[in-house]
């Protein structure tokens, strides 16, 4: 039982944070931003979408700070703290129920379904930060 990992590649990401950093210099603080913003937006979904018979699991979902790992910047959606131990991991996998696997995916749906809202909240925090630098 490990992380549910979902990637997603950002078409045009790459080219703009090149141009932002030509243009502003270090972009770090903006591409964090940019996650954040992408963050609330897919958080936003997996709590409308979790199926649950309490609120603790909803309570429990948020957003990893951003991490850096083989310089990449990664952030967490979920039970980050782990505060429902295994219970979102099978609602979203399953489990076995009188022979047949019962699931709730909640997590990977809203990943997908928030996609665009996600990247236009992240362009335009991104945004925000790049003219903090400018000014």
């Amino acid at each position: 039982m490990g992380k549910d990992i979902i990637t997603f590649e950002l078409d045009g990401l790459q080219e703009l944070l090149d141009k932002a950093e030509r243009m502003y210099g270090n972009t770090d603080d903006a591409s964090v931003a940019y996650l954040e913003g992408y963050g609330e937006a897919v958080l936003e979904g997996e709590i409308q979408l979790v199926r649950v018979d309490t609120a603790k699991t909803q309570k429990s979902l948020k957003i990893s700070k951003v991490k850096t790992q083989r310089s990449v910047k990664t952030i967490w959606i979920g039970d980050v703290d782990r505060k429902r131990g295994a219970i979102p991991w099978y609602l979203e996998h399953g489990v076995m129920r009188g022979g047949k696997l019962v699931k709730y995916p909640f997590m990977r749906p809203a990943a997908y379904q928030r996609k665009a809202d996600g990247m236009q909240r992240g362009l335009k925090r991104f945004e925000e930060v790049l003219k903090g630098v400018a000014n």
